[in-house]
């Protein structure tokens, strides 16, 4: 679990948020697999809940798909020179984590990352349980005005 960081002004994280012309990321950067996750299968699942304590407890109501991300997505990022040559995984919100985040800003919202693991015959197999199996640098929550494209 995650709590999302407070920016350093409320007021425009919570315009940026609300605009149209904005997109807003979940970011990872500097993302690598462990040797274990290098052999494959392994991705984790990352959702937002409107607020940690709710989830400690296990009283949480409110969440939203992010998005996902394997070992794959990593090893396809870390072929790029973006970033300085460290691997990044850039989620954008959709509008019902936008609208989640935005209602739950003045809370404890929380970013929550569940490991999934190899499907065999429609069931996850649970290996490697105590096994770290991507190392994260930096997280961060971006906010950026679209860029408009224009065809010639």
């Amino acid at each position: 679990m995650i709590g999302v960081p407070k920016a350093a002004s409320q007021a425009e994280l919570e315009r940026s948020i609300a605009a149209s012309d904005t997109e807003v990321a979940f970011v990872l950067h500097d993302v690598k697999a462990t040797e274990i996750a290098k052999k494959g299968g392994y991705f984790y699942e990352i959702y937002l809940t409107s607020s940690l304590k709710a989830l400690a407890e296990g009283k949480a109501r409110d969440a939203a798909e992010i998005g996902s991300f394997s070992t794959f997505t990593v090893s396809g990022e870390a072929h790029h020179e973006e970033n300085n040559g460290a691997p990044e995984v850039r989620l954008l919100l959709n509008s019902s984590a936008r609208k989640l985040l935005a209602t739950s800003l003045k809370g404890d919202p929380a970013f929550v990352l569940v490991r999934r693991g190899l499907i065999s015959k429609e069931k996850e197999i649970q290996e490697h349980v105590d096994e770290v199996f991507f190392t994260i640098g930096e997280i961060r929550l971006e906010a950026r005005k679209r860029t408009q494209q224009v065809l010639a």
